[in-house]
Parts: structure tokens; C-alpha cells; sequence
């Protein structure tokens, strides 16, 4: 037995808490607490997520960066695309002149392929 007030922290060895074990002053250690920096099998990337202090971080840690964001209209790839002004035709009809000149400004912009 351990004198009055004395505390035995040995280790319980098999894990179990019996009454016997307690009456020989021996206290069960705790274990720390699990943190992301501790965790058995994590990678380095899964333990920089669960430290992520919001979303933009934890793209970060996965390599994403931050969202695509299409650049502004106009002839960039990935942007809408858009062509120049084609004015009305003269007429009721358009003519062959202005069919070409819409057509042109399409392929132009990169609406449209070019002819082959």
C-alpha cells in the first residue's frame, strides 16, 4: 500500500481498472488528447486540412488555390466570347457582302471555326 496522500502513476500495463489495481494507488494515465499534428496515418496534406483555418486554406493545402474566375469577355480563351458589330443589312435581304462580314467577324472572335 502507498502511505495517505501518496499516488502511484505507473502505468496500468494490461489497461484494465480493477478494484484491486485501485487499491494500490494505481491511477490509470490519460492519454493527450489526439491533435491533427498526431494523428497515426495522416498525410501531410490530410493534416493540413483539418488545421485549414477556412475553405481558401484548405484548398491551399490540396493544391486547388483559389476558384477559377473566367477572365472578362472579350477574345481570351476560357472568357466569353464575343464578336465585333456587324451593322443591320440594308435591305430586307441581307447581301453576299454582309453575310461575309458577319461571317468574318464569327470566326474572328473564335465563335466560329475558320474554313478548312
Amino acid at each position: 500500500m502507498l502511505a495517505a496522500g501518496a499516488v502511484n502513476t505507473a502505468a496500468i500495463g494490461d489497461g484494465q481498472v480493477t478494484a484491486a489495481k485501485l487499491a494500490k494507488g494505481v491511477i490509470p494515465t490519460v492519454p493527450a488528447a489526439p491533435t491533427a499534428d498526431t494523428l497515426s496515418g495522416a498525410t501531410a496534406t490530410g493534416k493540413a486540412v483539418l488545421k485549414a483555418a477556412d475553405a481558401a486554406a484548405a484548398r491551399t493545402a490540396i493544391g486547388a488555390g483559389t476558384p477559377y474566375v473566367l477572365p472578362a469577355a472579350g477574345t481570351a480563351l476560357g472568357g466569353v466570347k464575343r464578336a465585333a458589330y456587324v451593322a443591320d443589312p440594308a435591305g430586307d435581304a441581307p447581301t453576299k457582302a454582309e453575310f461575309i462580314a458577319l461571317r468574318d467577324a464569327l470566326v474572328t472572335a473564335g465563335i466560329m471555326a475558320p474554313k478548312a
